[in-house]
């Protein structure tokens, strides 16, 4: 039995479209905790919809069950969950000029493509810090398509990560995560920021 799992209900739209959803609705979605026994049961969950479970803990790979629908005839479904331990993700934060890097905050989240594609596949969200030797590890990906991204203060911030596969069985090492210090390049940007009214702004972080 797998206690502290996080057990969520959601649909098959894509991430984005149900986070947009819930931020409409202002509403957190329906959700429970497994117990010591690995007994959870999710309350409240609206009939004749079609609906999915999204489980996760720390130690263990994130889960997606098939689609289930609750009916006035099926009103209380028994749905079973199986947690199992997912890729691990080594690897080191460094400069252009290959000085390691620590401190650095490493995100993992799944590709721009699949933020915005409908989920049929378990998802996962990490986060990690770099080392004093620059290293990092993230634990428990599921299989899919994911990026990594690095980012401490004074280095530029990317707009894409690196892609990694993970294939939820092998672990991936030697992943080489670069950053660009902030007063690298040739040329500047300049100019003044106002109000509506064109008085200068002071304090405003660009």
């Amino acid at each position: 039995p797998i206690s502290g799992a996080d057990l969520v209900l959601c649909t098959s739209d894509s991430i984005f479209s149900q986070a947009l959803t819930a931020a409409i609705k202002k509403a957190p979605p329906v959700s429970a905790r497994s117990d010591e026994t690995g007994y959870y049961a999710i309350m409240g969950v609206p009939l004749n919809q079609e609906w999915r479970v999204y489980a996760t803990h720390n130690d263990h790979a994130p889960q997606l069950s098939d689609p289930l629908m609750l009916t006035n005839a099926n009103r209380e479904p028994r749905l079973d969950v199986f947690m199992f331990a997912g890729t691990t993700v080594r690897g080191w934060v460094e400069d252009r000029s290959g000085q390691r890097i620590a401190g650095a905050a490493i995100r993992c989240i799944p590709s721009y493509s699949k933020l915005f594609s409908p989920m049929d596949s378990p998802q996962t969200f990490r986060g990690a810090d770099s080392k004093e030797d620059g290293s990092f590890e993230i634990a428990e990906l599921a299989p899919g398509e994911y990026q990594l991204f690095a980012h401490k203060k004074g280095y530029k911030v990317a707009i894409t990560g690196t892609p990694i596969y993970p294939d939820g069985y092998s672990d991936l090492n030697n992943i080489v995560l670069k950053l660009d210090v902030v007063d690298q390049g040739t040329f500047s940007v300049y100019g003044t920021v106002s109000d509506a009214n064109g008085r200068g702004l002071s304090g405003v972080e660009v």
